[in-house]
């Protein structure tokens, strides 16, 4: 049976912002129209308004002059804290940096120059800190997601600007030998939270934000498995798996929880791990190692040793091609090695 239309204007929240809807019989189909706030005592307010002035009060004199800020405005507001997004802090960052750059410009004047600019300037530390091309390509991905949400909630008139992205990163090359990476964890050994961090991410070879929110629940020790995903996670394009837990990793599992079991966290606390993790590999002398390096020469170490790529695929959350793409390229010495290896050839 047909829904019944409604004759009159009424307002709802959507995405814990407030919208007047109507139906509009000459076009045949329902309007909808932002009052801009998640106040509701300030939404009955502007729909007062609306009923005794009509629609145009609260559309810009001219759509085509909605601004970059306008538009981060809204994508923040509507999309981003309204529960569509899993990483609201990242995304929120992101629009910091493009706000330097791209806040008062028109949305329809966005150009390629313009983005080549913002580009040249993220690069040199002239908007926000110095970022590379890959964290460029992701700023900007936002900005044409922001654009495209205006245009689907009807902001702007559109058309939605072509963004020019900076090229996608390289693989990362740097991955630790088994000697560096007994290095590292001999320089950490009195420091139990970094020294847990470096056995949970090259163990379950999974990401520093994942860790660093780990709880003793996800921990399951009858099964001995690790659910890298919280229950209220849902699952992004950077899966978290569940993951078996090595041997080495359950010795380890005894001092964390001496040390930890008091609190709700693996680690002890969300506190983020970057810094103290930088730290000691400036102390070990490791250079250009990041948290991230571990997930590397997790991967790396696993292909070198002769498992497959659909398993270390099933253990990272990644596709075979994205493990082939990112690590293969580690193991050609290894393969060399090994055909070159005349017992393994049955010679």
């Amino acid at each position: 049976m047909p829904r019944k239309k409604r004759d009159l204007p009424w307002c709802e929240s959507i995405g814990g912002v407030y919208y007047i809807h109507w139906y509009d019989a000459a076009k045949r189909r329902t309007q909808r129209l932002s009052l801009r706030t998640s106040d509701a005592r300030e939404a009955q307010n502007r729909f007062a308004e609306f009923l005794t002035q009509g629609e145009d009060i609260y559309r810009p004199a001219d759509e085509a002059a909605l601004t970059c800020d306008a538009a981060l405005d809204y994508y923040l507001k509507e999309h981003v804290r309204g529960g569509q997004v899993v990483d609201v802090v990242r995304t929120e960052n992101r629009v910091k940096n493009l706000r330097r750059h791209f806040g008062p410009l028109p949305v329809a004047g966005v150009d390629i120059p313009d983005c080549r600019a913002y580009a040249e300037k993220r690069r040199t530390g002239l908007c926000g800190r110095p970022g590379n091309d890959g964290t460029i390509r992701g700023e900007l991905a936002t900005l044409h997601a922001a654009m495209a949400h205006c245009l689907k909630w009807k902001h702007f008139a559109g058309p939605v600007p072509f963004i020019e992205k900076t090229p996608a990163s390289a693989p990362r090359e740097r991955w630790l030998t088994h000697d560096e990476l007994a290095l590292l964890l001999a320089t950490c050994v009195d420091d139990t939270r970094v020294w847990g961090f470096v056995q949970l991410a090259y163990f379950t070879a999974s990401r520093r934000a994942a860790l660093e929110g780990l709880t003793w629940f996800q921990w399951n020790d009858a099964t001995d498995r690790i659910n890298l995903a919280p229950p209220e996670r849902r699952q992004t394009r950077k899966r978290r798996p569940v993951v078996p837990v090595d041997p080495e990793l359950k010795r380890a599992r005894t001092r964390l929880w001496q040390s930890f079991g008091g609190t709700g966290y693996v680690l002890g606390s969300q506190r983020p791990i970057y810094a103290e993790f930088v730290a000691v590999c400036q102390r070990a002398g490791l250079k250009n190692v990041t948290p991230h390096t571990l997930r590397h020469t997790r991967a790396t170490h696993l292909l070198q040793a002769g498992k497959s790529i659909w398993t270390v695929a099933q253990l990272l959350g990644d596709g075979v091609a994205t493990v082939e793409k990112n690590y293969g390229h580690h193991c050609v010495d290894h393969l060399a090695d090994a055909i070159g290896n005349k017992e393994s050839n049955g010679v």
